[in-house]
């Protein structure tokens, strides 16, 4: 029975690296059933099953299935297991936003695995998730560390970790501002990524090519990778790995929203996406600044909560979504159009986002590249 549920345990594993989410989710949830909970394999399906539900951002039930890993796993005994279980759990508090902490989890539970000799896949597995957390700590002393202890490590044949190690060599570059290096290692990660059919770290790779695009200024560059990441993405469900990319990815996919035509999958993809960049950055939502900001000086201004809703309402979003996306109810949102509306002297959404559209264009005051700010 131990054989036969590890084997199990190994395959969802897999499906899990190749991008099937929704296989891994259900092969995670079958192993759920059978295993017996007082086994330590019970912990790492836990693990692994709250890594998959945190990609697909259901950090509710993921915490629940962090929390019993956690309970069910120790360093002193199937220390793979343990390490397992510390990765899920920096995988929280990092979709929490709390880095500094998920940096900690993350790097005891690799000092235990070095101690103990861990297996070699699962130790890379946790020093690329500890190279990504660097990263959006922008931390390059960490990641050149990091680097240096993957490379000693990794077997030449292993294409699938020497992948993850071109991954890591691309975040330390683009934290040394070297933008064409990383532009060409991540050009090959994605050849071999496709060819061996890794959604996952092409995924990873397309987001971070994206975004360094658009901090380079090749924005039609950054456009063409954006579609087949969200073509990509949208198909498997990823959307943990596009929310840590922060604002530079969110104000993309709000320009894609307005102005890209897309299939109905991927816009509804592209609203749940906003969605979720709004709630997780709610510090800046209305856009006041910067080019092509909304020229809000009207006799009758816009309050903070209207601005940030016309912004969604300019996204495409419906008056249920958002609400959803504020936690209001319909009514209020309602309530809040009506104001909307009123102010800008306009009876319709349409007439509403024409004027939108006409005093962000008042507000631009030029153009050129915006700073990004990494999440």
């Amino acid at each position: 029975m131990h054989q036969l549920l590890f084997n199990s345990f190994n395959f969802a594993e897999v499906q899990h690296c190749f991008g099937e989410l929704a296989e891994a989710r259900e092969s995670c949830e079958k192993l759920l059933r059978t295993c017996p909970s007082d086994f330590a394999l019970y912990g790492a399906i836990c693990a692994l099953l709250a890594r998959v539900l945190l990609e697909r951002n259901e950090k509710e039930r993921a915490s629940v299935l962090v929390e019993r890993s956690l309970k069910r796993t120790s360093h002193y005994r199937h220390i793979d297991m343990y390490l397992e279980a510390r990765m899920a759990q920096a995988g929280l508090l990092a979709a929490r936003g709390s880095l500094s902490e998920a940096y900690e989890v993350i790097v005891e539970g690799i000092l235990h695995g070095e101690q103990k000799d861990v297996p070699r896949a699962v130790l890379l597995h946790a020093y690329f998730q500890q190279a990504e957390i660097a990263a959006r700590r922008r931390n390059l002393r960490d990641l050149l560390l990091i680097e240096r202890k993957f490379a000693a490590r990794v077997h030449e044949g292993d294409v699938y970790c020497q992948l993850l190690l071109a991954l890591v060599r691309a975040l330390s570059a683009w934290e040394k501002g070297d933008g064409p290096t990383v532009l060409e290692t991540l050009e090959s990660v994605e050849v071999h990524a496709r060819k061996g059919r890794y959604v996952c770290l092409l995924v990873k790779a397309l987001v971070v090519e994206t975004v360094v695009l658009r901090e380079m200024g090749e924005r039609s560059r950054a456009c063409a990778q954006l579609n087949e990441l969200l073509t990509l993405a949208s198909r498997h469900g990823f959307m943990r790995s596009l929310l840590d990319a922060g604002e530079p990815l969110r104000d993309l996919l709000r320009d894609y929203s307005t102005t890209r035509k897309a299939g109905a999958s991927v816009r509804s993809y592209v609203k749940s996406l906003l969605v979720e960049f709004e709630r997780e950055l709610p510090e800046a939502p209305s856009g006041i600044d910067g080019p092509g900001a909304f020229a809000n000086d009207g006799p009758d201004p816009l309050t903070p909560r209207e601005l940030e809703i016309l912004k969604l309402l300019n996204m495409g979003l419906s008056r249920k979504e958002i609400s959803d996306a504020l936690c209001i109810s319909v009514n209020t949102a309602k309530k809040h159009l009506a104001n909307i509306y009123s102010k800008l002297g306009v009876g319709t959404r349409e007439e509403a986002l024409r004027e939108y559209a006409a005093n962000r264009s008042v507000g631009s005051g030029g153009s050129g590249p915006a700073s990004a700010v990494r999440g």
